[in-house]
């Protein structure tokens, strides 16, 4: 019964929402603090309250990609203090991605060394290009992947014997049980069902935060070195909804930092207004 109950109310929601869509953008904002659609100069001016922003996006879809996209240079307009974050670029290639925002590096050279996502032309170039014309830096800010599998494959202390890479990673600043549970059910579940097990389900666990406190870590010292900065994160859905993630792990290093989450919904099933701050959908 609650679950229906549940369902009637998210369908009158987006019937109103519809009812009063904005006409400044071609998609809506929910606000979970009020419960409601707002508009989107109301959504622009709470963003700019915060040093943290963390989008989260689903990577293969193009509504997201355009929607923060949108979000970020709508922000950047009236905050030239604003600093980009990626989670599609790893620490250890910041060097070059300074290098060719700063125009001492051709985008071949530095595509060549920065070991970019292969949908990066099509979904990340925007942003970074962006960034580029309008002198906004952007942060490097994930851990190196092969690192990240060395922990998955073979534990958190794995890294320990590995020299030179100190500045690149983080070990985790806490273990939720509540991020843990989501994880492991998660899994489970693009595996038909199949329980994970052992310690390589707990490898993977803890792989994932190395991810989340490397971006956290990159995150803060950005805003330590720059006071007075925000920060624009995209990253993937699973590391900041419902505030875990990158959120816990930023909270855990300073837990005044103020930080706001967005989600995207593409349609009613995976509509859940307790996700995140804002959930943008159609």
């Amino acid at each position: 019964m609650k679950k229906y109950i549940y369902s009637i109310l998210i369908l009158l929601l987006f019937a109103s929402c519809t009812k009063n869509a904005q006409k400044t953008a071609d998609y809506k904002i929910f606000s979970a603090k009020e419960y409601k659609e707002i508009s989107v100069s109301q959504f622009l001016s709470e963003l700019s309250s915060s040093s943290v922003i963390l989008f989260g996006e689903t990577h293969d879809s193009p509504f997201d990609h355009y929607l923060e996209e949108d979000v970020f240079i709508r922000l950047s307009k009236n905050n030239s203090n604003l600093t980009l974050s990626l989670e599609m670029f790893e620490r250890d290639v910041q060097h070059y991605l300074d290098s060719y925002l700063s125009g001492d590096m051709t985008e071949e050279e530095f595509l060549k060394n920065s070991r970019p996502w292969e949908n990066y032309s099509t979904d990340y170039r925007n942003l970074v290009e962006f960034a580029k014309k309008n002198n906004i830096r952007v942060i490097a800010s994930n851990i190196p992947r092969n690192l990240a599998s060395i922990v998955s494959k073979n534990g958190p202390d794995s890294l320990n014997s590995i020299s030179d890479i100190k500045d690149f990673f983080v070990k985790p600043f806490s273990t939720p049980d509540d991020y843990k549970k989501r994880f492991y059910d998660f899994f489970s579940m693009i595996q038909g069902g199949m329980p994970m097990s052992g310690m390589g389900k707990e490898n993977m666990f803890l792989s994932q935060l190395f991810k989340d406190a490397t971006m956290a870590y990159s995150i803060n010292k950005e805003l330590t070195d720059n006071p007075g900065y925000k920060i624009f994160m995209v990253c993937g859905e699973f590391h900041s909804d419902y505030y875990q993630g990158i959120y816990q792990q930023l909270k855990a290093i300073n837990k005044d930092i103020k930080i706001t989450t967005i989600s995207v919904s593409s349609d009613l099933a995976d509509f859940d207004p307790v996700k995140a701050d804002y959930i943008l959908f159609k």
